[in-house]
């Protein structure tokens, strides 16, 4: 099992150290570190039991969020793959192995997100098997939660009508879902709001 532990979100000038918690591994061979700003593509940036990143004022990348990915190899051949979603309100990532070079330069196609009321949220993200809705609704409201395809096609998760006041949790299986990201967007009455979320296999 491996555990991934550090900060879930950076801001300007901040240092961020992440590490790893291995067991029933019977010799490490490697440990490999990784990030993403699209879900797709990784960068390979350090190795060892920690990773450590910087963020500057500035903005090669986009305002949102990173995707911080370490894979254990055991001698046994087992391989274990974590992944964080990290916020990261400053707009550049620097690469921890060569402090003089700028950062690498990659467009995120997701951008924005958008946020007309904070009534939501989604864990895990990233997901494999399945991940969460929570949100909240209002009386004499239908609340609407639909999944959007990088590709523009989008379904109907959940429609039903609110009596009364409250919050709950949807729960979404995304087990035969082609690996990317989407868009959730939860719509009680005339409020929405619209987050992503990375599906990996």
């Amino acid at each position: 099992t491996v555990e991934l532990s550090g900060p879930s979100t950076l801001s300007n000038y901040s240092y961020g150290t992440w590490c790893v918690n291995i067991q029933n591994c019977s010799s490490v061979q490697s440990i490999n570190w990784a990030y993403s700003t699209d879900g797709w593509s990784y960068t390979s940036d350090g190795t060892g039991t920690c990773y450590m990143q910087n963020m500057f004022l500035g903005g090669n990348f986009p305002v949102g969020y990173f995707i911080l990915r370490v894979t254990v190899v055991c001698s046994d051949g087992q391989t274990i793959t974590k992944f964080l979603t990290v916020n990261n309100s400053t707009g550049l990532i620097s690469s921890n192995q060569d402090s003089k070079s700028a950062a690498k330069t990659k467009e995120n196609k997701f951008n924005p997100e958008i946020d007309f009321v904070d009534d939501f949220k989604l864990f895990p993200n990233p997901a494999t098997n399945d991940f969460n809705v929570w949100y909240k609704f209002k009386a004499n409201t239908t609340t609407i939660i639909s999944l959007t395809s990088m590709d523009g096609k989008s379904s109907v998760l959940l429609n039903r009508a609110n009596e009364i006041d409250g919050d709950e949790i949807y729960n979404v299986n995304v087990k035969n879902m082609t690996p990317g990201i989407y868009l959730i967007t939860v719509r009680n009455g005339e409020d929405y709001s619209t987050k992503r979320i990375v599906i990996h296999e």
